[in-house]
C-alpha cells in the first residue's frame, strides 16, 4: 500500500488499497444507514456521491496530515483490490470512474497530488522497479517528480476549498483544517 522513497522525501500511496483498507467500510455503513446501499449503489445519485466524497476526502486528508515521512503522492492503480466488498453493490468500472472524477476535484481544490500509474499492478511492484532501475518505472517516477515541481508553484486558496466543501457538504474541511493540510503539504516539499 505504501512505498517510502527517503532519497526523495516521498511516500507513494496506493489509493485503491487505502480505499479498501480504511474507507470502504465507512462508505458502506453510511450508505446502509441512509438506505442508499441496496439493491445497487447508484453512483449518479447526489446523496450517494456526497457520502462517498466525504469519506474519501476525509481519509485521504487525514492520511496526509498524519504522515511523518515526506511528501505524499496518491497513486491510482488500474484495478481495485479483488476483496472490495463495495464491488458487490456496483460495477468496478463505474466505481473507478466516480473515484477518478473525485480525485480530480480534490486535486483541483486541495494541495493533494493524485497520479495514475500505467501498466503497474501494485505500488510494491512500482517501487521495486524504481529501486532496480527499470526504465518504465523510472520514466513514470520522473513524470511524478515533474508534476510535483509544477504543482508546488500552485497556490491553493481557501476559496476553492470552500466551494468544494459547500458543494459536497464536507463540513470537516474548515479553514483551520485546510490551513493545517496546506502547511503540512508545503513543509513536506522542502
Amino acid at each position: 500500500m505504501i512505498c517510502n522513497l527517503p532519497d526523495h522525501n516521498l511516500q507513494l500511496v496506493d489509493v485503491n488499497v487505502l480505499f479498501d483498507d480504511f474507507i470502504e467500510v465507512d462508505i458502506l455503513n453510511s450508505l446502509k444507514e441512509f438506505g442508499l446501499l441496496e439493491p445497487r449503489i447508484k453512483l449518479k445519485n447526489s446523496d450517494t456521491l456526497k457520502l462517498i466524497y466525504h469519506h474519501v476526502t476525509w481519509k485521504v486528508c487525514e492520511h496526509i496530515k498524519n504522515n511523518p515521512k515526506g511528501h505524499v503522492v496518491m497513486c491510482i492503480i488500474k484495478n481495485m483490490p479483488e476483496n472490495c466488498e463495495i464491488l458487490n453493490y456496483c460495477k468496478q468500472e463505474d466505481l473507478l470512474k466516480a473515484l477518478r472524477a473525485l480525485y480530480k476535484k480534490i486535486q483541483h481544490a486541495l494541495p493533494i497530488l493524485f497520479v495514475e500509474l500505467d501498466g503497474i499492478n501494485t505500488i510494491t511492484e512500482f517501487c521495486d522497479g524504481i529501486k532496480q532501475g527499470k526504465g518504465e518505472c523510472i520514466e513514470q517516477f520522473e513524470k511524478i517528480l515533474s508534476i510535483m515541481g509544477k504543482r508546488n508553484k500552485n497556490v491553493y486558496s481557501l476559496k476553492e476549498a470552500k466551494q468544494f466543501t459547500l458543494k459536497y457538504k464536507l463540513h470537516f474541511l474548515n479553514k483551520q483544517y485546510f490551513e493545517e493540510l496546506k502547511v503540512k503539504s508545503a513543509l513536506m516539499v522542502r
